[in-house]
């Protein structure tokens, strides 16, 4: 049973072993130990005897010492400035001010302040305001430009809640191979606030209906090739890519979604090694702003900071090859989704389309490594800058090869569906260090424990 009581900062209840090891710790440093935390109505009642003296109260001294982020809040030798009256942190709509910062931070696009209450358009992708005509997706069967993304998946989210009728806490699926509609269902399903889960296309039959059952899934997603596996897979609703996909787009409402609402996400199973495949469901966003922004800010903490054309070589069906180019795209990146791995072909696009990032899996490697000392001769490639691994171990016999080969742009990820990266190591690093598995990232704490 998992213990009861008050979470740290990283997520872990607190208990008797906690307290006592911060006692420690301050006893170290010479402090005392901590009192025995007071109810909430003295820790208001104190907080307010605090702030009475002026604007260096307690508040104040947290933004310049404590958690390193917080540190880089004020500029040196700035002092902090008295707090702000919450009312003036609500904007004329009602909505919590932070709401508004964290969808400009995102790119929002303001218009005129005409003060009638009117909704505000916001931009998803930046670049179909600076770059409309540029392309955006490519499956090298279709198409788009960063306009018609920006379009189609407003309007996707809005067939979504109005045609289809589904509103948070509801679940759609998706079953079809490597194809553009896949990320456009992923950020349609984060505005309309739905939970979106991408189906495994390699599953039997009866492994797809219990997906389906078990996720919910009042609607699939599907293609040609898979209508009829889902079909016979129970869902309520089965709408086609394609022409059909395509006619209930253009009907559906052009007006851009706002990003106050609540954001939605994917539900991605996991592989079932420990029985049947388990759906995992994160916290939700509290709005569409803080899940654009969180996906954005998780691209850029591994690298993907849209700087240049992306490469999708595994299925999309998989959180890491999906997600990554996703997080990428968001930040301005635009994707290529191969539709089945070719090493030659991979190598290709890389050097004809010059790929910036990419993610690659062990198993490819080695499919790499088999070709011709002439055929890897060939491959030069200087824009290519991060290469993104995980998934599985990799032998440190072919991870040296490759970056012999590739240079020190491979950085290797450790995590899993339920909590997504934890820890990241560089080429350099692990050159030093081989076998290492990096460091955990900030959000992240990271210990061994034993049985007992």
């Amino acid at each position: 049973m998992a213990r009861r009581g008050r979470l740290s900062l990283h997520g872990r209840p607190q208990d008797r072993h906690d307290r006592e090891r911060r006692c420690e710790r301050l006893s170290r440093r010479g402090r005392s130990s901590p009192r025995r935390p007071p109810g909430r109505t003295q820790q208001r009642r104190d907080r307010s005897a605090r702030r009475r003296p002026g604007p260096a109260h307690s508040r104040d001294r947290r933004l310049t010492r404590g958690h390193p982020r917080r540190r880089a809040v004020l500029p040196p030798g700035q002092a902090p400035g008295p707090l702000q009256d919450p009312a003036q942190l609500r904007d004329r709509e009602g909505a919590p001010a932070r709401r508004r910062r964290q969808a400009a931070a995102f790119g929002a696009a303001r218009g005129p302040d005409r003060g009638d209450g009117a909704e505000i358009r916001f931009v998803i992708f930046q670049r179909a305001e600076v770059q409309p005509d540029e392309l955006a997706l490519d499956d090298f069967t279709r198409q788009r430009t960063w306009r018609e993304l920006e379009d189609r998946v407003h309007r996707l989210a809005h067939l979504i809640r109005d045609e289809l009728g589904l509103g948070p806490d509801d679940h759609a699926a998706v079953l079809m191979g490597n194809r553009i509609e896949v990320p456009e269902l992923i950020v349609a399903a984060i505005l309309s606030g739905i939970w979106l889960t991408p189906i495994n296309r390699h599953l039997a039959s009866e492994e797809i209906a219990y997906v389906v059952e078990d996720s919910g899934a009042k609607v699939v997603f599907s293609d040609d090739a898979f209508a009829e596996v889902a079909r016979n897979a129970g869902a309520p609703r089965v709408i086609v890519a394609g022409a059909e996909l395509d006619a209930l787009i253009s009907r559906a409402a052009s007006k851009p979604i706002g990003l106050t609402g609540p954001g939605g996400g994917n539900m991605i199973y996991t592989g079932g090694t420990t029985g049947r495949p388990k759906g995992v469901k994160r916290r939700r966003a509290p709005s569409v702003a803080v899940a654009l922004e969180g996906a954005r800010a998780y691209g850029n903490s591994v690298g993907l900071d849209g700087s240049g054309p992306h490469l999708v070589t595994g299925p999309v069906y998989h959180a890491a090859p999906l997600m990554f180019a996703v997080y990428d795209l968001l930040n301005g990146a635009p994707m290529l989704i191969m539709p089945r791995w070719d090493e030659k072909q991979a190598l290709d696009l890389i050097v004809s389309r010059k790929v910036r990032h990419t993610h690659l899996v062990p198993t490819l490697f080695v499919r790499l490594l088999r070709l011709t000392d002439a055929e890897r001769a060939r491959f030069d490639a200087p824009e290519l800058d991060l290469v993104l691994h995980g998934a599985a171990p990799v032998s440190r016999v072919v991870k040296k090869r490759m970056i012999e080969w590739w240079g020190p742009i491979l950085v290797e990820y450790w995590g899993g569906t339920e909590g997504g990266v934890t820890t990241l190591v560089n080429s350099v690093d692990w050159l030093e260090h081989p076998g290492t598995v990096g460091r955990a990232l900030p959000s992240f704490e990271v210990f061994a424990v034993g049985d007992d």
